[in-house]
């Protein structure tokens, strides 16, 4: 019997999933003996984090998307969750099938956003050959669950067991606020969104597969913190983060929104010190709240391109290049 066929998806219960995870987890279980050669080599030529990288090179020495296991990527309505969870698809395409389960875009709308990220264009501008191009080359790459609302829990575990199933090594579920859990009170909620998140960690378990997990912020005023979310941050039970290896927040810098919107939209001319607010600061902040596999804890520095979604590592305004 496949690890696969030891979860029965209509009746997701814990100890099945107890049973499934540990049957995936076997392999990893090995007496420090084994170990010798691989200690020696890593202090000979340095440690690389397993994992999928991030999109930006800068990152690589400090975080990676640990397969067999899920992450949290949270932010307030309007931070870019969505932005940064394309270009993160995008990025891992190059090696790996990808899954994205989206309940709030449209598939057409969202086949459009990601072929002109991965050109580097405006959606505005791109032309019918680029989306072309693009789904040629997301053919048996990039895979879509197309639903929209709200979708039941036991639908959205089927989906993420089924692209787990076709060899998808990045399963992006967007987003918890539109998964149906059927609760009657807040407290069931949090019982059932652990139950849910629990179940995703069991299929990455077994699927060798990483799953990112969109969800939302609570209001600033609901959580203890000022200004830039953490980890008490994300709305829901603390279970949610505490099974998840990896949590990273959303972060937009509101102040050079504004300063750049009065510039394009009102025409309005900057004082010299909001100038330089606008050239040193970061367009947008993606938090690494939790990493159970590094010790970073911190701010990763984000730039709007200017021509396109992308956000990119540094001022340069480059786009980033993905190869085909």
């Amino acid at each position: 019997m496949s690890d696969i066929e030891r979860i029965n998806l209509t009746n997701f219960n814990d100890r099945d999933l107890q049973k499934s995870m540990a049957t995936a987890q076997t392999d990893y279980i090995k007496h420090l003996g084994m170990y010798a050669n691989s200690a020696i080599e890593e202090m000979e030529n340095g440690f690389q984090l397993d994992g999928i990288p991030l999109p930006w090179g800068k990152t690589n020495q400090d975080i990676a998307l640990p397969l067999k296991y899920i992450s949290i990527l949270a932010g307030s309505s309007g931070q870019k969750k969505t932005t940064l969870s394309v270009l993160q698809l995008l990025h891992t395409s190059q090696r790996h099938k990808v899954g994205f389960a989206s309940f709030e875009m449209r598939v057409n709308y969202l086949t459009k956003m990601m072929a002109a990220m991965k050109a580097g264009v405006s959606e505005k501008t791109v032309t019918q050959q680029v989306v072309r191009d693009f789904c040629e080359y997301a053919t048996d790459r990039i895979y879509c669950y197309d639903q929209i609302g709200d979708v039941k829990a036991m639908r959205v575990l089927g989906a993420v067991e089924a692209l787990g199933s076709m060899g998808c090594k990045l399963v992006v579920v967007d987003s918890l606020m539109m998964v149906d859990l059927y609760a009657k009170s807040g407290q069931e909620e949090f019982s059932k969104q652990r139950d849910f998140v629990s179940a995703l960690s069991g299929l990455a378990a077994i699927h060798d597969m990483h799953v990112m997990l969109v969800a939302h912020n609570r209001k600033p005023g609901e959580y203890q913190g000022e200004g830039r979310p953490n980890k008490n941050s994300v709305r829901g039970s603390s279970s949610i983060t505490d099974v998840a290896a990896v949590v990273l927040l959303c972060h937009q810098d509101e102040k050079k929104q504004k300063l750049l919107q009065d510039v394009h939209k009102y025409g309005e001319t900057l004082s010299e010190a909001d100038q330089k607010y606008v050239d040193r600061t970061p367009c947008q902040r993606l938090i690494v709240a939790k990493n159970r596999f590094n010790a970073f804890q911190g701010t990763i520095a984000l730039y709007q391109h200017s021509g396109s979604r992308q956000l990119i590592g540094d001022r340069s305004d480059k786009a980033i290049y993905f190869v085909n």
